[in-house]
């Protein structure tokens, strides 16, 4: 698994390189890593609570999975949190961890959680006043991550990857990679959002703020479980 992604990145580079280059980004500042989360659910059988070294406070969440057994999550301050709600025995925790990301030689696996959520939910994506059956988002530090192509397309655009370039194209104008925090729209200097896109499942997300700030639509936002993408009066 990890060669095969070590190949697609080589692969990804290059093109993106070309690409970045050509839209006047320095390739200095092209990160080189491709960001492939997944994640494990379960639930809470015990939550030991302790001061981090760096001054903040971190939980080490123990969960039971149905299909990998006993888990245990890291969790500090620089954890996205989806649920806002802190993790105690009985509920379910879903985490979610960076596959290249070592992890120590312990019983049960240890890993940093990225994100998480307790007791999560569905969350209802409304797009244009429509409902829309798509991948749950999660937090990554202070950035929402959604599903860019099932969003797009349900805005009416049609998301392609440039197999010349390696990169997505979203219409005529824009175009972004899969490995650097740089979204293109036309002659326009790039957009940094806050995160590059990750992967999870083989479905590229992106920052919320993506819609609003490149699509350039009224809304993009998150709340009460709903996010919200329109282009009705804009909200403050």
């Amino acid at each position: 698994m990890k060669k095969a992604l070590a190949v697609l990145l080589a692969v990804l580079m290059l093109g993106t390189l070309t690409a970045l280059a050509e839209s006047g980004v320095p390739p200095a500042v092209i990160e080189d890593t491709l960001t492939v989360f997944k994640y494990f659910s379960g639930e809470v059988t015990e939550v030991i609570a302790y001061d981090d070294a760096r001054g903040g406070f971190m939980y080490n969440v123990f969960i039971e999975t149905a299909d990998s057994g006993p888990i245990s999550f890291n969790v500090d301050q620089e954890s996205g949190d989806l649920t806002g709600a802190v993790p105690e025995k009985g509920d379910v925790f879903k985490g979610y961890y960076d596959i290249d990301r070592p992890i120590p030689l312990i019983w049960p696996p240890n890993y940093y959680a990225f994100s998480y959520a307790v007791n999560p939910g569905e969350t209802e994506y409304l797009i244009n006043g429509e409902k829309l059956d798509a991948p749950e988002p999660f937090m990554l530090g202070k950035e929402l991550m959604v599903p860019v192509r099932a969003i797009c397309e349900a805005l009416g655009h049609t998301v392609r990857w440039n197999s010349e370039e390696n990169v997505a194209e979203l219409g005529a104008a824009i175009r972004f990679s899969l490995i650097s925090d740089y979204y293109i729209v036309g002659r326009m200097a790039p957009i940094e959002l806050g995160s590059s896109p990750v992967i999870i499942n083989d479905t590229a997300f992106v920052p919320l703020s993506f819609f609003r700030n490149v699509v350039t639509m009224n809304n993009a936002y998150f709340a009460e479980g709903q996010v919200v993408i329109n282009n009705e009066e804009k909200m403050e």
